[in-house]
């Protein structure tokens, strides 16, 4: 669920203003209990931007996309493992493995490493 910056803070604001004008018209006069409410008001309005922001930084996504140059490098780990027909299976007879041509060898292994 998204709020916007402002009805968040509305919320909250208009909350404090109410409770602060019923627990002090108790003791005060109207116009001193308004006046009491309408500086909580704004106190908690402001507030509100500091309690946003806080709940921003503790629930904010991560970017996860290992493809990205960004200060989440290391933060994603792929935990799936590749099918066996997705493995490169290197497989040789005898004769071959004498006669590797390394250039082959490296061509195998830059494309395979790339992945």
């Amino acid at each position: 669920m998204k709020m916007s910056t402002f009805t968040f803070n509305w919320i909250i604001a208009c909350i404090a203003m109410v409770l602060s004008f019923l627990f002090s018209i108790i003791n005060n006069t109207f116009f001193t209990s308004m006046i009491r409410s309408l500086i909580a008001f704004i106190l908690f309005f402001t507030i509100g931007f500091g309690i946003r922001w806080l709940l921003h930084i503790a629930l904010k996504d991560i970017d996860v996309n290992p493809n990205k140059d960004s200060d989440n490098k290391g933060a994603y780990v792929d935990m799936t493992t590749p099918e066996d027909d997705q493995i490169p299976q290197l497989s040789f007879s005898e004769s071959e493995k004498d006669n590797l041509d390394p250039k082959k060898m490296a061509l195998f292994m830059r494309k395979y490493s790339e992945d």
